[in-house]
């Protein structure tokens, strides 16, 4: 986020589906900067891959601290449909309630196709998905220690 001056007002500037979503946030009235601020002095970052064309990926993994108060790593995945989707085993439905999701079975194929294919090719957009995951800090750590986070073999691990 940089500042413009002129309009006295916070422009995202940057990774362009970083900047897609930071206005899609703005668009909703969404106070970002003020969110900013408080994902750095409330998250310790542990790790994170930055988008590969290859992998269609891109991953960031934060210290994240539940109401129970056991640290928890959450990891965030965005990237293309089609590389998100079929890691997803939940969605959140209409109410944000958590329910079953087989990405890679039949519910995975049918978003893709319906959602991303047909819905969002007839408006123009470029389709981006996010998907999150919890993990206890523990476990993080394991895996951290088992594989290296630089190899394909430890980021699929992870992710």
């Amino acid at each position: 986020m940089e500042m413009d001056d002129a309009k006295a007002m916070f422009i995202p500037r940057g990774n362009e589906i970083e900047v897609a979503l930071i206005n899609f946030l703005i668009s909703l009235s969404v106070p970002v900067h003020e969110k900013l601020c408080e994902r750095t002095a409330e998250f310790t970052k542990y790790t994170e891959f930055p988008f590969d064309a290859n992998r269609g990926l891109r991953t960031v993994a934060y210290s994240y601290y539940p109401r129970d108060g056991e640290e928890t790593v959450i990891v965030i995945c965005l990237g293309k449909p089609e590389k998100i989707v079929s890691r997803c085993i939940a969605e959140l439905n209409s109410n944000y309630e958590t329910v079953e999701f087989d990405g890679n079975g039949y519910a995975g194929g049918d978003y893709l196709q319906y959602t991303i294919s047909e819905k969002m090719a007839k408006t123009g957009r470029k389709p981006v998905s996010m998907a999150y995951k919890l993990m206890f800090k523990k476990d993080f750590d394991n895996l951290e220690q088992y594989y290296s986070f630089d190899a394909e073999q430890g980021k699929d691990a992870l992710e």
